[in-house]
């Protein structure tokens, strides 16, 4: 297997895929706007402008969210059902962390 450097990501089609499903599945899950915030010190405002679509993701701020997503079950479905964690991510993580081991 390649090092993560030979690994494209489109960060910029990820984000802005995540950013218009990001509502569904933060209420799916059952997080306010709030418990997301403090959960990931991301400001509420800036979070309901980014649900608003009047703000875009930083890519720190997605990983954040999608950690915590993922650690849900329903959260981990639904991003798996809409393909927001790109399999090129999941392979860019696995290598990292390979290399820390």
């Amino acid at each position: 297997m390649g090092n993560a450097e030979n690994i494209k990501l489109d960060k910029e089609v990820v984000l802005k895929s995540f950013s218009t499903i990001l509502r569904e599945i933060r209420e799916s899950i059952g997080l306010s706007v709030d418990r997301l915030g403090t959960i990931t010190d991301i400001d509420r405002e800036k979070l309901k402008a980014v649900e608003n679509g009047e703000r875009k993701l930083l890519w720190n701020e997605y990983m954040s969210i999608l950690y915590i997503f993922w650690r849900n079950e329903k959260g981990r479905k639904l991003i798996e059902e809409k393909g927001i964690f790109p399999e090129e991510l999941k392979e860019i993580m696995t290598i990292n962390k390979k290399a820390h081991d």
